[in-house]
This record gives structure tokens, C-alpha cells and sequence, in this order.
């Protein structure tokens, strides 16, 4: 593993106008991406920016992102609440909201860079993306348990897409029958073996695509891990979303709908 820059003044004006202007004249288009499959499960998955951009990314991600505390930084389990297992925000257009666990997160306003983030990542899915949820891992115990994104106003028929910056982290697939600890039997009805998992390595500046039906069928999961103490620990995942604006009724005094 190689350990990550951080450089000091990332987050004054002149720096942070200057990595928004580097990002509005990259371009991901052309960028490789190899594809994974399995019984519904496809996935395309490729380190899309180069490592000095990264760098430049998750140190500016780590100088001014502010994330969420009190009740916003909590979920709900088995009746209790619980710390979230890892720092989190959101950003998205205005209005919407996000509810998981019993927590539900409003989008904070874009900030320039990120909406320029999600505009270039919505460029390679070629999906309008309007929300981001932004995971900050503060070491190997930080995680995110298995489950599947099944939010009502998650769109079903778009991807989502998974930025990565920072230490490297394992990202698991289950298959929901093997969750359930279940043999299915085949149409000559015989027993047939479960969909093993699936393992990646999220590497820094790479970028993630889950594409439909895979949220439907497939749990996923970023488990606790022993990080090497000799490199940087930290990491930081932007997941982008396309959430339905049906979900926008009346906020304040203006009414929003999809255009």
C-alpha cells in the first residue's frame, strides 16, 4: 500500500477553484472499466482518476467536509439507537432526503467541487445523479454492515455509482439466498449450489458501478479490516444516487418536480 499526500491549503479559494477547474476538463469518458457478473449481479468496476487528481480529491475531502453528530449520526437496530459505524454526509439537489435505518438525511447544498464530482461520475454512468452520501472511514474498525439500498425513493433502474479515495478497502456481494442460509432447487429439482461472494479490493481513485438488478438481488457490505499501520487508514467513499423527486412536495414556499 502507498501512502497518500496531504497537503496543507487545499481548502483556501485560489486551491480549491483551480482542483474544480482540473476536474471540469477531465473527462472519464474513455476511461477502462472491466466488467464483473454473476447471477444478477453486474458490476463495472476500474481506478478511473489518476493518482496526483486523487490525491488532490481526498486531501480537499479531508480539509472541509463536515460531517454529521447528534441524532443524524445515529440508526436505528433492533429497536435501539445506535452510532453510525463511520462519519457521514449528504449532498444533492435541493429538497431531497435520504432515510435508512430509521435516519433520515437531508441533502446539504452542493459545494462546487462535489457537484462537479458528481457531474463528471454521472458522465461515465450516463445517469443524472442528484444525490451523494459521503462515508468517512477513520480506520480498518470502521465498516458498513451487509445490506441491500431497498429506500422508496431510490431509483430502481439507475446504477449506483461508488467513488473511492484513500486507503483501500474490501467490498463484499452476498447473494440474498445465501443470506438467508437457503439451497434452491433447479427446475429438475435438484439441489443447486449458492452464488458464491463476490470480493473487490476499492482501490484509491477508483469508481464503483452497481448496476440494476444487482441492489435487488445482492446484499453488499464494507467489513472491518486490519489496515497496515504504516500507511494512511483513512479513506473516503462518495456514493452517488438518483433518488425520485416525487419525494418533494412542499419545502419552504417552493414546489419541485422532475424536468
Amino acid at each position: 500500500m502507498e501512502k497518500f499526500i496531504v497537503r496543507s491549503g487545499v481548502n483556501d479559494a485560489g486551491s480549491s477553484d483551480s482542483l474544480e477547474r482540473r476536474l471540469e476538463q477531465f473527462s472519464l469518458e474513455k476511461v477502462a472499466m472491466r466488467s464483473i457478473s454473476a447471477p444478477n449481479l453486474r458490476l463495472s468496476y476500474g481506478v478511473v482518476l489518476p493518482k496526483k487528481l486523487a490525491d488532490e480529491l481526498y486531501s480537499h475531502c479531508e480539509s472541509n467536509i463536515e460531517y454529521n453528530s447528534g441524532e443524524l449520526a445515529t440508526v436505528q437496530m433492533f429497536g435501539k439507537t445506535v452510532p453510525i459505524p463511520r462519519r457521514q454526509t449528504a449532498y444533492g439537489d435541493h429538497g431531497l432526503t435520504y432515510t435508512f435505518s430509521g435516519n433520515t438525511l437531508p441533502a446539504n447544498p452542493w459545494p462546487p467541487l462535489m457537484h462537479r464530482l458528481c457531474l463528471l461520475v454521472s458522465d461515465v454512468a450516463d445517469v443524472k445523479f442528484n444525490f451523494v452520501l459521503v462515508n468517512r472511514y477513520k480506520d480498518g474498525q470502521d465498516y458498513v454492515g451487509a445490506h441491500r439500498d431497498g429506500e422508496k425513493d431510490l431509483d430502481r433502474t439507475a446504477p449506483i455509482a461508488s467513488l473511492t479515495l484513500g486507503a483501500a478497502r474490501d467490498f463484499v456481494f452476498q447473494h440474498q439466498s445465501a443470506r438467508k442460509r437457503k439451497l434452491t432447487d433447479n427446475a429438475a429439482g435438484s439441489e443447486r449450489k449458492l452464488p458464491e461472494n463476490v470480493k473487490l479490493v476499492l482501490e484509491h481513485g477508483s469508481l464503483l458501478l452497481m448496476h440494476p438488478p444487482t441492489n435487488s438481488c445482492w446484499y453488499h457490505s464494507l467489513p472491518g479490516q486490519q489496515i497496515e499501520p504504516t500507511v494512511s487508514t483513512q479513506s473516503t467513499n462518495a456514493a452517488a444516487r438518483s433518488l425520485n423527486y416525487s419525494q418533494i412536495q412542499d419545502y419552504g414556499q417552493l414546489k419541485y418536480k422532475k424536468t
